[in-house]
């Protein structure tokens, strides 16, 4: 019998573990909205034990009864976060989307980017970016899909600050995933080095075209 049946402690759904290449285990926990790192012996111990599905031994905070450890886990995001050291920078292309989501807090007023705020932008990275380990952007909005001719003009100068600066460059964005057809795709994650997207679904398609 495992050590799950007999404690009855169960592995939260939101916990999502990832290897790095460094060898530090990085775990995700989607329902507190923070991620924290692990290193050396403690970490092998903590993957065998969920691939095992023994959590006999691992902390309260992976299983869901996890509010007892919540002081040291808050402790370990911080050194996370110090660790990274990248330059971040959630950047709202448009102000306008395509849909009108019931609950959503925007106005959605069609506003785009002004040149001097793309200039400020790039001018703000190259000042900068000598200090930190790696660029990060978040693209955000609004939908920004629904500007992508800033996305694509601030794409390229921000990978090629990075690419002088000989600094890895990374980049994700939040989109409902209505404009996101194949070749912009292809085109936003081969081109413009977005490599996750954070699509927006509000359940099956009956509830989601509802809102």
């Amino acid at each position: 019998m495992s050590n799950n049946l007999e404690t009855g402690r169960q592995l939260s759904p939101f916990i999502k573990t990832i290897r790095l290449m460094d060898g530090n285990l990085m775990i995700l926990d989607s329902f507190n909205s923070k991620m924290y790192k692990l290193s050396g012996e403690y970490a092998d111990n903590i993957e065998k034990s969920i691939l095992n599905n023994d959590l006999s031994k691992c902390p309260q905070y992976l299983t869901l009864d996890n509010e007892l450890c919540a002081e040291s886990m808050d402790l370990l995001y911080k050194d996370y976060l110090k660790s990274c050291n990248f330059l971040q920078l959630i950047i709202l292309p448009t102000e306008g989307c395509n849909f009108r989501c019931t609950y959503c807090y925007e106005n959605h007023e069609n506003k785009k980017m002004l040149p001097e705020t793309k200039e400020s932008i790039i001018n703000f990275v190259e000042k900068n970016i000598s200090k930190y380990t790696a660029l990060r952007i978040e693209w955000f909005g609004g939908e920004p899909l629904c500007n992508i001719s800033d996305v694509n003009e601030l794409s390229q100068n921000l990978i090629q600050i990075c690419k002088k600066n000989k600094k890895p460059y990374y980049a994700s964005m939040t989109t409902n995933g209505y404009l996101l057809d194949v070749e912009t795709f292809r085109q936003m994650f081969l081109k413009n080095k977005i490599l996750r997207f954070q699509i927006t679904l509000d359940g099956v398609k009956e509830t989601h075209d509802l809102n």
